[in-house]
């Protein structure tokens, strides 16, 4: 990121303020969402290292979000598709203890048998002999999963952590001209 730090040394920004002032493209957003889409390119890098790979939605569904100023704080945030949780940290037995709670899930578009359905349908899964129908061979996926769970995957936890936040700031306070606090919070979306 040292490449980062010395373009920004050279650009007249102005006032954190006034750049931030409903301008979706000035130069100090730009800068911002460059470092967020850095992140998710390596979150999506993270997840091809934890083999998670069985649709590709989820890789597909990273996004780095807008960039929101309230006076006091600065809010830029990567969105993904709600079940990141479950591969983060896994579920059902194989929870790892260390996960968050959560609320329930919000409303899917597909239910679950319907992204089992699909899931065999795009990765051309062959019928099991010991299945009569593809409908039995989701229904068995289901209740396995419900059983046994998903282990954690923690493709998250391995780019969002401490060494995350000290990489970032440097960059960041360049821009401000001052030390900033740094807060990574981690919801649903």
């Amino acid at each position: 990121m040292s490449v980062e730090l010395d373009a920004l040394n050279s650009l007249n920004l102005g006032t954190s303020k006034e750049v931030l002032k409903n301008n979706a493209s000035s130069p100090l957003v730009g800068v911002l969402q460059l470092i967020l889409q850095d992140v998710s390119d390596r979150l999506r890098e993270s997840i091809d290292k934890q083999g998670i790979s069985a649709s590709n939605n989820l890789k597909q569904s990273i996004q780095v979000t807008g960039v929101e100023d309230s006076g006091t704080s600065l809010s830029i945030g990567i969105s993904a598709a709600f079940y990141w949780k479950y591969m983060n940290y896994g579920y059902g037995p194989q929870r790892s203890p260390s996960a968050p709670a959560w609320e329930k899930a919000p409303k899917a578009d597909k239910t679950f048998k319907q992204s089992i359905d699909e899931w065999i349908r795009d990765k051309g899964v062959k019928l099991p002999e010991s299945f009569k129908t593809y409908d039995s061979f989701a229904w068995a996926i289901i209740r396995n999963k419900i059983k046994f769970g998903q282990e954690p995957k923690p493709f998250v936890d391995q780019v969002i952590n401490a060494k995350l936040v000290e990489e970032i700031r440097e960059p960041i306070e360049a821009i401000f001209g001052r030390s900033l606090e740094i807060q990574i919070s981690i919801g649903w979306q």
